[in-house]
């Protein structure tokens, strides 16, 4: 056999998933044919699948040394590069891959995810424009662009994104719950619960989509079927800090306040990073009635985020229900000015969205 043979035979086993009968034939095609920069190449692509990254960089490296123009080595290498966190180094490699082969579209949508992962969004945008442009039916370029589309406020075309996505893979429950978030975003409720019920179908087992519909169902009032969906979500996700923290207020509007908080207690403690959680905290404390603990939460959250919207709002109710049993009449108006300018700063904001 020749070289050429061992290497279709490798083509055909790596089909099959026979990846180490694929190296095999790869490594006797180079060994026959040492100067074979396609061998090379398809052999680094297999040892990224493999995670044996350095060996793959040092193939692609060949490849090229071999074949200056093997558009297919300096995609790999970008893909690889990317892989390894040379995120610089990837857009370089991708840059020539484009230059070689300008019509391949996955190019395009990789480099604008490194893009994007570097805070290039406008340069993000035109390369994920280029690459639908160039493959119309690349669902992964649509999916991108719809994230970064919701990160520049456009949720309408993240929506419609989401929708072309979908037409092109229906039994991706990953869009259905982007797409129902987004709607929910909008105000869209009956299109965000038919879009979670559809990712719920197609995985059952996914604890984060029941967390997001148990949200929807209590803004519906439907605290059971809210409750029945937080629950299925922290047993399918026990680690969920989110579900957590919904099932919190799902508890509050029961009155049951002990659970209410041992709830947000673990959403804190899972993610402490988090400081919706300490406001969820906070406005629980305060229906509680204990007001000063209440405040502590709330002034730790508006640290974190001092234009944080639902912080300034529960303080300055927080604030006032101070103000109601405060007997001394200068603390009493100190604590109203208080929750007028918290009150006054979220009206602003408001204003702005």
């Amino acid at each position: 056999m020749e070289a050429i043979d061992y290497f279709n035979c490798a083509e055909v086993r790596l089909a099959l998933n026979y990846l180490e009968g694929a190296m095999a034939d790869y490594n006797k095609a180079i060994e026959l044919k040492p100067d074979f920069a396609e061998a090379y190449n398809n052999r680094g692509n297999l040892k990224t699948k493999m995670n044996d990254l350095q060996g793959a960089l040092i193939d692609f490296d060949k490849a090229i040394e071999l074949k200056h123009d093997l558009a297919e080595a300096y995609y790999g290498r970008a893909h690889l590069k990317k892989k390894m966190n040379d995120y610089k180094g990837a857009i370089i490699d991708y840059d020539k891959a484009i230059e070689l082969n300008p019509d391949c579209g996955e190019a395009y949508y990789l480099r604008g995810t490194i893009k994007s992962e570097m805070d290039d969004e406008q340069g993000a945008m035109a390369d994920y424009n280029k690459a639908i442009a160039l493959k119309p039916d690349l669902f992964e370029a649509y999916h991108a662009r719809s994230f970064l589309k919701e990160e520049l406020s456009d949720v309408q075309g993240a929506i419609e994104d989401l929708d072309k996505a979908i037409a092109l893979k229906p039994d991706s429950s990953g869009s259905y719950i982007l797409r129902g978030y987004l709607k929910s975003m909008s105000n869209d409720v009956r299109g965000a619960m038919e879009d979670y019920d559809k990712a719920i179908e197609l995985d059952p087992d996914f604890g984060y989509t029941y967390s997001h519909r148990g949200r929807l169902k209590l803004m519906l009032n439907d605290v059971q079927g809210a409750k029945e969906d937080y629950d299925k979500g922290i047993t399918k996700r026990p680690s969920d800090a989110f579900a957590y923290n919904g099932r919190a207020y799902v508890y509050l509007e029961l009155r049951n306040f002990e659970k209410a908080l041992d709830d947000v207690n673990m959403a804190i403690k899972l993610d402490e990073d988090n400081y919706d959680y300490f406001d969820s905290r906070g406005e629980i404390l305060m229906t509680m009635g204990k007001l000063n603990e209440a405040l502590k939460d709330l002034n730790y959250a508006l640290s974190k985020n001092n234009d944080f919207v639902p912080s300034l709002d529960n303080r300055a109710k927080c604030y006032r229900k101070l103000a109601e049993s405060e007997q001394d009449d200068a603390k009493k108006a100190d604590l109203i000015a208080k929750a007028e300018a918290d009150e006054k700063k979220a009206d602003s904001l408001k204003e702005k969205k």
